[in-house]
């Protein structure tokens, strides 16, 4: 269960008493995931147990634990990674909600006054939720551009991979036009923009 020992001490007794339980439902929003692969893992990404999928309604059940802290993690192939940290009490059975957002993709045409395309244009991009640039998320590898975050020649950025919902846009370094949008899960997602309003 990932608790270090000392062998050069002698003697060691370990005394396993087991006897809680964690069930953990996996969502986005109120849809249930199934199919998610949930595994138990240290905080630095060690895995510590099999990974068990989570049934039709989401849910996914541990047992035995004993009092403690643990850390699962939860993947499936369309869907953002997520984490969550359960505080157990002796002989507790617990149950926990885990929000794990489905992907979408982002197609955004940035076109002028005339309605012409714009190239070679930078898009700073935030999701709301995460409160997190998706120039980090690029840079990090998380998620997939064609032309980083810059129009092509075509005035077009497309951007794979983002955990659905609320985004914020902006050109010109702030000072230019800025705007909002939802992305739905499932499907590319197609924005036009334009830099003069």
């Amino acid at each position: 269960m990932g608790v270090p020992i000392d062998a050069s001490t002698g003697d060691i007794e370990c005394v396993l008493d087991a006897r809680g339980s964690l069930e953990l439902r996996v969502l986005d929003g109120e849809l249930p995931i199934a199919g998610a692969a949930v595994r138990m893992e240290t905080t630095g990404g060690v895995t510590l147990s099999e990974a068990q999928e989570t049934d039709e309604q989401g849910r996914t059940r541990f047992a035995p634990f004993g009092a403690g802290r643990y850390r699962f993690s939860c993947r499936r192939a369309d869907c953002c990674p997520a984490f969550v940290d359960e505080e157990l009490g002796p002989e507790e059975r617990a149950v926990a909600d885990v929000q794990m957002r489905r992907l979408a993709d982002l197609e955004l045409t940035v076109r002028d006054g005339d309605g012409l395309p714009v190239s070679g244009l930078d898009v700073a991009l935030r999701s709301v939720e995460f409160g997190a640039d998706l120039e980090l998320w690029l840079r990090g590898g998380k998620i997939r551009s064609s032309s980083a975050l810059a129009t092509n020649a075509l005035g077009e950025l497309r951007v794979e991979g983002l955990p659905r919902g609320p985004y914020i846009w902006s050109v010109g370094g702030g000072s230019g036009p800025t705007g909002s949008f939802e992305l739905a899960s499932g499907r590319l997602n197609e924005l036009s923009i334009f830099t003069v309003e």
